[in-house]
């Protein structure tokens, strides 16, 4: 039998503090209340209990991050629908971020 090796999530609390010190990803929002949001849309296979790397985290304020907050990425079903709706690529967002963080040390 041939086990499949785990995909890496790397995790690096620099990056995400980073991350949150960005201002909100979402067009003409701007709140600097922000959190690291691991994508649940990410390339990595999903794992039970387990969210992606913090490779794949992006800049999204507390409101458009709360579940209870109707229009949140937690609230409205997919989340992969809802980037579309705000017209954004979350991957590449990530990816970017990710190598700034990579470049200056931070991962």
């Amino acid at each position: 039998m041939m086990l499949l090796a785990k995909p890496a999530r790397p995790r690096s609390e620099k990056h995400r503090r980073w991350v949150a010190s960005l201002p909100c990803c979402v067009p003409q929002c701007g709140r600097r209340n922000v959190q690291a949001h691991h994508l649940g849309c990410s390339p990595v296979p999903k794992a039970r209990g387990l969210r992606p790397g913090d490779d794949w985290c992006v800049p999204v304020c507390v409101q458009h991050h709360d579940p209870n907050h109707q229009g949140s990425i937690h609230h409205d079903g997919g989340e992969r629908a809802w980037w579309e709706r705000k017209g954004l690529d979350p991957i590449a967002i990530a990816e970017k971020l990710w190598a700034a963080s990579v470049a200056a040390g931070r991962a």
